[in-house]
């Protein structure tokens, strides 16, 4: 009886619901973040779709454990925080509460430290974690974009 019961929660959770891309306004665009979204979806978006958009993007179908109730609580408050501090279901710059500089100061520390994704997301999602040369193409990004930013809030001369 108790298989059967484990049986049938992960054939419903194994498609799982998916999440929708949140509301907030997209921020204005310039030559600058235009330009640093093409880098974006060409060089780093990929990864971030395997190691960071089941949290902080949209569309992503949750794990089959999120059926069970206590897992259930616990991704459902990590997402909330996530997708509310960074958003990242519209590319770039990202939605939640920063600037894009803020986020680029934001991608290039957690990538920096390895603080994401978190070590008990990474136990259940072993292909989450960016290996060196991912990480350095995502920093590399992130110093592009930040130069490009940084000439864009030069003043003429």
């Amino acid at each position: 009886m108790n298989r059967m019961w484990i049986v049938t929660v992960f054939i419903a959770g194994c498609a799982g619901p998916t999440l929708a891309p949140t509301d907030s306004a997209a921020p204005p665009m310039n030559p600058a973040l235009t330009a640093i979204n093409d880098d974006y979806v060409v060089s780093v978006k990929p990864l971030f779709a395997r190691a960071c958009a089941s949290c902080h993007g949209a569309g992503n179908a949750l794990p089959w454990y999120h059926a069970l109730p206590l897992a259930r609580g616990l991704i459902d408050d990590d997402v909330a925080k996530a997708r509310r501090t960074v958003d990242m279901s519209h590319d770039f710059p990202f939605r939640g509460r920063g600037t894009p500089a803020e986020y680029l100061d934001a991608v290039h520390d957690v990538i920096t430290d390895r603080s994401m994704p978190p070590l008990r997301y990474r136990v259940m999602h072993w292909s989450a974690a960016l290996d060196d040369g991912e990480r350095n193409r995502v920093l590399s990004w992130v110093e592009r974009s930040q130069a490009r930013l940084r000439q864009t809030a030069a003043p003429a001369r």
